[in-house]
């Protein structure tokens, strides 16, 4: 993994990011300075319009000074447009980076993190993202822009008057600690707005993926009223944002005008008094209007920077080494990709569960075994060891003589076909889903149309016009699910690996259909690994080995002739049997 992707979800390694457009950086900095020069030059134009051209009636220096405030406002909306656009560009090209790097990390974590999380809360890290861009290209560059104008402005109210300069700068420092004041509220706030945000994308995505059920069953009103009761913890929380900001905007309104009366008192107590002109009283007040906006936007500084570090810790477990797939550094130099996997006294506990205990069995490399038992036995789990997706807690998984945790993670899933009762069909084409690539040259169309015949495909195929070309999965073609699995058990087929791993693979077909499949697929891979975890005994009594599963225990393993010799709970599952 790159260093960028390991640092880029902290301020530091957002900043280097950012620097490396320090050229255009500049320009907007460049840009900024000349737009607070070009509003810097607007009042003393306006003092000049009153006191010379007005008091001496001089409409050629009025007309002068016309010109030159129009050709300010177009050297002002010049600079801003592009100083928008540039950051812009910056903006976008960092969130890209963000929003890739947060993908490749949440793909390369470990297996056991999804199971631990919400779909919206992972979901709903794209709007952390987001935040944190605006922090990073609007925020802190419009903060620069504001702490100068401020500055130059602060002290031009200093040379019109030190009593108008110390008003200014009180009522500054006044908004600032108000504004950190109100800071753990909106933390506070803000994380509640993050976990309904999440459940309402979470319920959204449970309606949307068992609308069959909901319907058959009868749930609509159940769910309307689930969504309901979120929908008013969101409005509640909405409400108190609203209280909260209006508290927050009511205090900073008070302090402004409060700002505004003292400052205009003094400026019109000079006039009167003599020590001002009414062009410099004039100049103030266009002063005092210029100063809203940095004002406002350093304030929006200090929220955007919370926003953006309860963004970045939110998204910290994602970017957590510790929990990233695990690889030792003294991994296995070679290995050889046709040898016996073996399990010796292998313990894994899940939630303080203990799902595997003590398991020991071994699979000779060209064999067929068969893992059964109930649903909930560990059968599955067993299958994810194999895979690398669980680590054994205590005791060793090894192919061949190596140690599964010391072989590279990516080489060895490589060299494993793989059937999931729970197996996802991409929105692609059908030829992807099997193949699993989009570079249609390179496809091995032989190899392609075998995976279909063996699998039972072809009787689909008939079906679909534009063949294997035919858009499937989400807005494209909809199967079934004995058909969805056909599909990846052409999938497998077509990997043509070393070991097949398989995990209820016909449990959606008819035992016609199933009986067919499996045995296509054991003629194809004769003489190489086929290990299957399933419930359905009759189609696998013809494997070399059965080892029977009991609340995470082998009870029975042996051949089949062997285990119906025991009379034990084999034998009583098998004549169970219709």
């Amino acid at each position: 993994m790159s260093q960028t992707t390991k640092n880029i979800a902290s301020f530091s390694g957002l900043y280097k990011q950012l620097f490396k457009y320090k050229t255009a950086i500049l320009q907007v900095l460049a840009l900024q300075l000349l737009w607070v020069l070009f509003e810097l030059i607007f009042p003393f134009l306006t003092q000049a319009l009153v006191d010379q051209g007005i008091n001496h009636q001089d409409i050629d220096f009025i007309y002068l000074l016309l010109m030159g405030q129009l050709a300010l406002f177009i050297g002002i909306i010049t600079s801003d447009f592009l100083r928008l656009w540039l950051l812009r560009h910056i903006g976008i090209r960092i969130n890209i980076k963000l929003v890739n790097a947060y993908l490749h990390n949440l793909l390369f974590k470990q297996y056991l993190f999804f199971s631990n999380k919400k779909q919206g809360d992972l979901i709903q890290h794209i709007n952390d993202n987001l935040r944190i861009e605006t922090f990073m290209t609007g925020s802190s560059v419009n903060f620069i822009s504001a702490i100068f104008k401020i500055l130059v402005f602060g002290m031009v109210m200093f040379i019109f008057s030190w009593k108008i300069g110390l008003v200014f700068i009180i009522s500054f420092f006044l908004v600032i600690f108000w504004d950190f004041f109100f800071l753990r509220y909106r933390e506070k706030i803000d994380n509640e707005r993050f976990k309904v945000g999440s459940e309402m994308r979470s319920q959204l995505m449970e309606v949307l993926e068992g609308l069959i059920d909901i319907k058959v069953n009868n749930l609509e009103r159940y769910k309307v009223r689930e969504w309901h009761d979120v929908q008013n913890q969101f409005a509640l929380n909405r409400l108190l944002i609203l209280r909260i900001y209006q508290i927050y905007q009511g205090f900073n309104f008070i302090i402004g005008q409060l700002r505004d009366i003292f400052i205009l008192f003094f400026a019109a107590t000079s006039v009167i008094n003599g020590t001002m002109t009414l062009g410099a009283m004039l100049a103030i007040q266009y002063i005092l209007g210029q100063l809203t906006k940095p004002t406002t936007d350093i304030m929006q500084f200090v929220q955007d920077w919370q926003d953006a570090r309860l963004s970045l810790g939110r998204l910290e477990e994602v970017f957590l080494e510790s929990q990233k797939e695990y690889e030792p550094n003294n991994l296995s130099p070679s290995v050889n990709y046709q040898q016996a996997i073996s399990f010796n006294d292998v313990q894994f506990t899940y939630k303080d569960v203990p799902t595997i205990k003590k398991v020991t069995f071994e699979v000779p490399y060209g064999h067929r075994v068969a893992l059964v038992g109930k649903s909930g036995s560990g059968k599955s789990t067993i299958i994810k060891m194999v895979l690398k997706l669980l680590k054994a807690e205590q005791g060793e998984v090894k192919v061949g003589t190596h140690r599964i945790q010391h072989i590279d993670y990516k080489a060895w899933r490589e060299n494993c076909s793989f059937v999931s009762q729970d197996g996802f069909i991409f929105s692609n084409t059908l030829a992807f889903n099997i193949t699993l690539t989009e570079d249609v040259a390179a496809i091995d169309q032989a190899l392609l149309n075998e995976a279909i015949k063996l699998s039972c495909l072809d009787q689909i195929m008939a079906g679909l016009e534009q063949g294997t070309a035919t858009l499937v999965g989400r807005g494209g073609k909809q199967f079934s699910k004995g058909q969805v699995q056909r599909i990846l058990l052409a999938r497998a087929i077509y990997k043509n690996a070393n070991y097949l791993i398989m995990d209820e693979p016909t449990s959606a077909l008819d035992n016609i259909t199933a009986k067919k499949v499996i045995q296509n697929i054991e003629q194809f891979f004769a003489g190489r690994t086929i290990i299957t975890a399933t419930h359905k005994l009759k189609l696998f009594e013809h494997v070399d080995k059965i080892v029977m599963i009991e609340e995470g225990e082998i009870i029975e393993q042996g051949s089949f002739d062997k285990l119906i010799e025991l009379e034990g709970a084999y034998q009583q599952q098998w004549l169970g049997l219709d």
